[in-house]
């Protein structure tokens, strides 16, 4: 989704209610790959490998 909207308030809240349903899905996988995050955030070296093999997009692998 390209986030092409004018600064005009009026054509935001059109660009918000046109694109909410993709909006909100980023937003729910955001925080579904931050809660995994935080699961394992205190083994820094396992972490950090986990976040460098991992490429581009919002995936994450849910059995590590």
């Amino acid at each position: 989704m390209l986030l092409k909207a004018s600064h005009d308030k009026r054509n935001l809240v059109e660009f918000g209610k046109a694109n909410y349903a993709p909006i909100a899905e980023l937003r729910e996988e955001i925080e579904r790959i931050h809660a995994n995050d935080m699961l394992s955030l205190h083994n820094v070296e396992d972490f950090l490998k986990q976040k460098k093999n991992h490429k581009s997009g919002f995936g994450y692998d849910s059995h590590s």
